[in-house]
């Protein structure tokens, strides 16, 4: 029984989980709380520019923003797409500075 609610409960998260795909990778900064990352969006907006929002890659004390800010170097450097997940659901085009993502996907 214990097993059944451990994988109900695994893939009701995965249900909402909420994935952002990016062009690119346009920008990190690093401060002194968390790390942040500039990304362009698929999408364009009104005056037919694409959304350029900063992201929250998580503070210094996540275990895994060394492996996030990694990745989003090797983007910037090779120019490929990127993926964030997100946990729930969240705007993929707006700078959200407090959600931090629970995965990130580099694409050739």
């Amino acid at each position: 029984m214990k097993r059944l609610f451990f994988i109900a409960l695994f893939f009701s998260a995965q249900s909402y989980a909420g994935d952002c795909v990016y062009l690119e990778v346009v920008g990190v900064q690093a401060q002194s709380g968390n790390v942040l990352v500039q990304v362009r969006a698929n999408k364009k907006n009104d005056e037919g520019n694409h959304y350029v929002p900063w992201k929250n890659l998580g503070s210094h004390d996540s275990k895994a923003v060394k492996s996030y800010q990694s990745i989003a170097q090797q983007a910037i450097a090779t120019g490929n797409q990127v993926m964030l997940r997100f946990a729930g659901n969240v705007s993929c085009y707006d700078t959200d500075y407090a959600t931090t993502p629970i995965a990130f996907r580099l694409y050739k």
